[in-house]
């Protein structure tokens, strides 16, 4: 990156931190999931640093890209709140969790967080003493098996049909 580039978003970290922060606030009406959303943003912008200090308004540029961050944060969230309700794992009399063979309990419960408890990927993989990455990872990998277990679910429950109506193969 170079030296004009890297000053130019020094500026405007300083100058529209709060104006994004408060617009992704009122968006996802979570601090933290918006504080992370802006983070997102001004990341985003580093690594596109070319493009970025190219464009005409580069203000209307950040405000753009925190849009599609906060859009796909949103459909992050459905995903993962639909998954975890697909899930419902089974509670005994106490209302306790019974263990479900899909996931194991370290995976459920950093599920858990994110659905139940509103936690963001930076504060999970805080709580956890992992990296971002690898708790994106974790995530990405537990929305694969629950995917994977809906569309058998999803299989098995039509007769042998696909959602769509076509017969499954074997």
């Amino acid at each position: 990156m170079e030296r004009e580039q890297k000053a130019l978003l020094e500026l405007l970290y300083k100058e529209m931190y709060a104006v994004l922060l408060s617009y992704a606030c009122a968006s996802l009406e979570n601090e933290m999931l918006a504080d992370e959303a802006v983070q997102d943003t001004f990341r985003i912008a580093w690594s596109k640093s070319a493009e970025f200090a190219a464009c005409a308004d580069p203000r209307a540029w950040l405000m753009l890209t925190m849009k599609n961050v906060i859009r796909n944060t949103r459909r992050e969230l459905t995903e993962l709140n639909q998954l975890y309700i697909s899930f419902e794992p089974a509670h005994d009399e106490s209302g306790q969790d019974i263990q479900n063979d899909l996931l194991t309990h370290e995976e459920y419960e950093l599920l858990s967080r994110i659905v139940l408890q509103k936690y963001t990927i930076s504060a999970t993989a805080k709580e956890l003493g992992i990296s971002i990455e690898s708790c994106r990872k974790k995530v990405r990998l537990i929305k694969q098996k629950l995917r994977k277990n809906r569309q058998s679910s999803q299989t098995t429950n039509s007769g042998g049909r696909t959602a769509k109506g076509k017969e499954a193969e074997t």
